[in-house]
């Protein structure tokens, strides 16, 4: 297998995993599956990321790509045709994505901890996952960062104005993007797909048809040409690579804090902010990289996007 082949460690109910699978069947990238578990531990995983817990991880060779953002702009530049990025879009994707992480996904979860949505959620993945799914998130948010977790409050105060403006812009075209998806569709489909595929709550998207047929629009998209593999054979994949991808184009970061070489740690701002150690080697406006050296995995580039994590010199 070519290690330019992705590799994607997912699960079926990951919002955010979900938007990658779309985008993989949308730019129909033949890819690898890896199921990875909802709750830790995850042993083939942290051994390739050295720690980071969240789904999805996607890996090529043996560079692995922390946080859908930054997996959705590599595979935009691994495969250029349908760009993700059109000229003219670039603020205003990057400030969607940031409302959609900051905000818009905490208030689809927060609709989603509600008692019929859980109960939907425990028909799918079977009633003795919920008690440790909650238990394992309520642990992600006891490890402290920015986001306090999904308030219901603040999400039936926000989310009629944020549904009916959604739906008023689908009204003449058939994307956010125009006559074409762009990343600001996939951004924004993670959390509706939360609402909209969960049987307890898919009423509260009722009253927006254009909204749920836009929805329906993305689905059909598909996973593309998916191909199941265990975990550990993609650690031994990373083992055997001895090359990596080239960074993202970007203008390089002044980091006050660390220079490129430096030993630092790297962890998510806002929740889950577990640390992952390594030499920092890559540093510009779209990507963070840190070489690290795992017992099983080997050499590993492990990559985050800036926004959304904190870099810290040892």
């Amino acid at each position: 297998m070519s290690a330019d082949t992705p590799i994607l460690f997912h699960y079926a109910a990951s919002p955010y995993s979900e938007k990658v699978r779309k985008l993989l069947g949308y730019k129909q990238i033949p890819w690898r599956s890896v199921q990875t578990a909802p709750v830790m531990p995850k042993p083939d995983q942290t051994a390739l990321t050295g720690g980071y817990r969240k789904a999805p991880v996607m890996q090529l060779g043996r560079d692995i790509y922390c946080d859908s953002k930054l997996i959705c702009r590599v595979l935009d530049r691994l495969r250029p045709e349908r760009p993700l990025y059109p000229p003219g879009s670039e603020a205003s994707t990057l400030i969607t994505e940031r409302w959609v992480d900051q905000a818009f996904f905490f208030q689809a979860v927060a609709l989603f901890f509600q008692p019929a949505g859980m109960a939907a959620f425990g028909a799918s993945v079977g009633p003795e996952m919920i008690g440790v799914f909650l238990k394992d998130r309520a642990a992600m948010f006891a490890q402290g960062g920015t986001q306090p977790g999904p308030k219901l409050d603040t999400a039936r105060a926000e989310l009629p104005a944020i549904f009916a403006s959604l739906e008023a812009q689908l009204a003449s075209q058939p994307f956010f993007g125009g006559n074409s998806p762009t990343q600001i569709d996939f951004s924004i489909y993670n959390p509706v797909w939360f609402v909209h595929t969960n049987a307890g709550i898919a009423s509260e998207l009722a009253a927006y048809p254009k909204l749920r047929d836009w929805c329906d629009r993305i689905i059909a998209f598909g996973d593309g040409a998916r191909s199941e593999m265990e975990g550990a054979e993609a650690v031994e994949l990373c083992r055997a690579t001895k090359t990596s991808q080239s960074p993202l184009p970007g203008t390089a970061l002044a980091l006050p804090q660390a220079k490129l070489g430096d030993l630092v740690k790297i962890g998510a701002s806002d929740y889950a902010p577990d640390q992952v150690q390594g030499e920092l080697v890559i540093a510009n406006a779209f990507e963070l990289a840190i070489r690290r050296e795992d017992p099983r995995a080997g050499t590993t580039i492990v990559h985050f996007p800036p926004e959304g994590f904190t870099l810290t010199k040892i």
